[in-house]
C-alpha cells in the first residue's frame, strides 16, 4: 500500500482538529501561539515552493531519460543543500503552524504520529528507490546532507 504523504499530513491536521473541536485543551498564551502559528504558516509554503522549483532540474533530466548523467551536486540545489526532504518539512511546518495559531495539542499530538509514520515508514522506501536509481551519487548526497534539518 502507498500513502502519499501530504494526505498523511492532512489527515493529522484532520484528526487532530476534530479532536480538538471535542475537547478543547489549549497548551500556549494565545498571543504567543498566534505569532508562531503565522510565522510557521509563512515559512511552510515558502519552503514547499523553493524545495519544488529546485528539483524541477531533476524532473527534467529524469523525463529526458538522462538519468545516468545526474551527479551529486544536482541534487544539492535550493533547500536540498540542507535537507533532504524539504517539502516534507515544509508540510510539517504547515501543520505545525495550524496547530499554533489554533493553540491545539492535539493537532500537534497528531503531527508527531504523522512524522514518526513518514520517517519511519516513507523515507527508507523513498530513499531504497533514489539509491537504486541514482547509485553512488545519491549515496553521497545522503552522507553530506542531513534527512530533517
Amino acid at each position: 500500500m502507498t500513502f502519499y504523504p501530504p494526505f498523511i499530513y492532512l489527515g493529522a491536521l484532520v484528526v487532530g482538529l476534530i479532536v480538538d473541536l471535542i475537547v478543547n485543551i489549549r497548551i500556549l498564551p494565545e498571543d504567543i501561539s498566534i505569532v508562531l502559528g503565522v510565522l510557521f504558516l509563512i515559512i511552510a509554503p515558502l519552503l514547499i515552493f523553493w524545495a519544488h522549483n529546485s528539483t524541477y532540474f531533476l524532473a527534467r533530466k529524469n523525463k529526458a531519460h538522462e538519468i545516468e548523467n545526474i551527479k551529486v551536486h544536482h541534487f544539492r540545489r535550493g533547500p536540498y543543500k540542507f535537507s533532504r526532504n524539504p517539502i516534507y518539512l515544509g508540510l510539517v511546518f504547515l501543520v505545525l503552524g495550524f496547530s499554533l495559531l489554533i493553540n491545539s495539542i492535539f493537532i500537534f499530538f497528531a503531527l508527531i504520529i504523522a512524522f514518526i509514520f513518514v520517517h519511519t515508514y516513507i523515507l527508507p522506501r523513498e530513499e531504497k528507490f533514489l539509491k537504486d536509481t541514482y547509485g553512488e551519487d545519491y549515496l553521497e548526497y545522503r552522507e553530506a546532507v542531513r534527512t530533517w534539518l
